[in-house]
């Protein structure tokens, strides 16, 4: 599935991921918690690998892009950027922001 611009997003739908959070039984599906269901639906929808899944955590808790590579073990901070060019691609948005706030919208780091 290609990645929607978040502005076209359906805002009837966006609105029922914290439902979902709620209402579905998280261990009978195989989540532990809701945060891992809203990593699963972040990575189903926009085509996210485990790396930038977890970079993405790492930017939606505030972290610099030289912390971010710290607690990734990454020798460059280069590669951090590489991987947010990558993570703004598939979720057609511009700046880090953006992506936090989408991530929010699907109840990721709440």
């Amino acid at each position: 599935m290609t990645g929607m611009n978040w502005q076209d997003l359906d805002r009837s739908v966006i609105a029922l991921f914290p439902m979902l959070r709620v209402l579905l039984n998280l261990p009978a599906l195989g989540f532990t918690d809701a945060d891992e269901l809203a990593r699963a639906l972040l990575a189903w929808h926009f085509e996210l690998t485990g790396t930038e899944i977890k970079i993405l955590e790492y930017l939606t808790a505030g972290l610099k892009d030289a912390e971010i590579a710290e607690q990734m073990s990454f020798a460059e901070v280069d590669t951090v950027k590489n991987h947010l060019k990558s993570i703004y691609q598939k979720m057609q948005v511009r700046n880090r922001t953006r992506a936090a706030t989408i991530a929010a919208i699907y109840g990721f780091g709440q």
